[in-house]
């Protein structure tokens, strides 16, 4: 009888993939579970809101920008951790909104097996309004990972709607408000698909408006997800 023994499989052998989202405001701790190899992270940053024009000025409704995206492979061990806050899209209460609040940045950060994590998902700026003349939001500022994608800035209409904001990855931007006491439209907010490699886009930039009596649309949220194989 041989004296070989039976080879003995190891916990990566059997690992199932293992995947982790959070969304808009979220923030806490990520701790790689055991057996995993590789993780493949995903970030998508909170959108611009869009403007009010004062006095009522046609064709200067801005839009604000959409949320920054950023996807990072990297290698890992169970038992790494990494630290991540979600953000949120722009909003001031303020009415009107003549100058939109920037989204705020998504991001994730830590030591693993692969090396130093650093990602940062950007967030929109918001659309403004000043002696006359709006100005669109900029869009988010990508950085840290294998595939970094700036935000989109926001848009401005020649007529009398408002600017509509624009489409953040897999998340659309808010239509703008029309100038009959209505809001800028809202942006959508970064959505969860079934494909790991395709979650946790942007948030789209919210909408201006021409209405002095509303606010400027709230830029949509960001997303994070943690894919690991």
């Amino acid at each position: 009888m041989s004296g070989q023994q039976p080879l003995l499989a190891t916990d990566a052998t059997f690992f199932q993939p293992v995947w982790n989202t959070y969304t808009i405001g979220q923030s806490g701790t990520e701790t790689v579970p055991a057996g995993a190899s590789n993780c493949l992270i995903v970030a998508g940053g909170g959108a611009g809101q869009g403007n009010v024009t004062i006095p009522t000025t046609a064709g200067q409704s801005a839009g604000g920008g959409s949320g920054a995206w950023v996807s990072l492979s990297i290698a890992v061990t169970g038992g790494n951790t990494m630290s991540y806050s979600v953000g949120s899209g722009g909003y001031s209460g303020t009415i009107p909104t003549t100058t939109g609040a920037n989204g705020t940045a998504t991001t994730v950060s830590g030591t693993v097996a692969g090396g130093t994590v650093n990602v940062s998902a950007g967030g929109g700026h918001g659309g403004t309004f000043s002696a006359g003349t709006g100005t669109v939001g900029a869009g988010g500022t990508a950085s840290g990972g294998n595939t970094n994608t700036n935000g989109n800035a926001g848009t401005k209409t020649t007529s009398g709607q408002g600017g509509n904001g624009v489409d953040g990855y897999d998340s659309a931007g808010g239509a703008g408000g029309v100038n009959s006491n209505v809001s800028g439209g809202t942006g959508g907010n970064a959505t969860q698909t079934s494909s790991p490699t395709h979650t946790s886009g942007s948030g789209g930039g919210g909408g201006g408006t021409e209405s002095q009596a509303n606010i400027g649309g709230v830029g949509g949220g960001g997303g994070i997800s943690f894919y690991y194989t």
